[in-house]
């Protein structure tokens, strides 16, 4: 879309401005490439060459993001406008009470792919001596739904799977007692 919206701004001589939140690592975990850099680097060459070289201006959603394209040589000025912290996330608990509640639970929340690595905090749950005290909160869906329920099921980790809206995401993290992110890409 991005690319169509680029071709008719110039045609029609009018200002625009790109945003690189699409990194190359997003497609090769999906092929299960995610591990060889040379092609990762290729994708990266291939979105410069063929869309990147018109763009001056270009949002990136971290500052990590930004390095990354000056790495790669991407011209243009690049501007680093993270989605941010939404405040509604910020949660008081009182310190003293907070890990002496039984069940220990652990969030995480994102699509079930291979990118997003959840498969590590189940195992990581499944090694600990305190497993029968914790529970996770895998929210999100995905295509690696059924493989990551069978490995959650198969090492004996009570998780919770499902996606929830934004009001019920709220509520559930509320009475979490940590979040953990695993993704390889972000």
């Amino acid at each position: 879309l991005e690319k169509t919206a680029v071709k008719i701004a110039r045609e029609m001589q009018v200002p625009y401005i790109g945003s690189f939140h699409l990194q190359p690592e997003h497609i090769s975990y999906n092929m299960k490439l995610g591990w060889f850099s040379w092609f990762n680097m290729m994708l990266f060459s291939w979105f410069k060459s063929s869309h990147y070289r018109y763009i001056h201006h270009i949002h990136c959603p971290s500052k990590f993001i930004v390095e990354e394209l000056e790495k790669y040589n991407y011209g243009g000025k690049k501007y680093a406008i993270s989605n941010g912290f939404d405040p509604m996330f910020k949660f008081e608990h009182p310190q003293k009470t907070l890990f002496d509640t039984t069940p220990f639970k652990i969030a995480m929340v994102g699509r079930y792919s291979n990118e997003k690595n959840q498969s590590v905090l189940i195992k990581a749950v499944a090694l600990s001596r305190y497993k029968q005290d914790i529970v996770l909160l895998l929210k999100g869906k995905g295509p690696d739904e059924k493989k990551i329920k069978l490995l959650a099921q198969k090492l004996g980790v009570k998780t919770e799977f499902g996606f929830v809206n934004s009001n019920e995401l709220l509520e559930i993290l509320k009475t979490c007692t940590l979040y953990v992110h695993t993704a390889n890409v972000e």
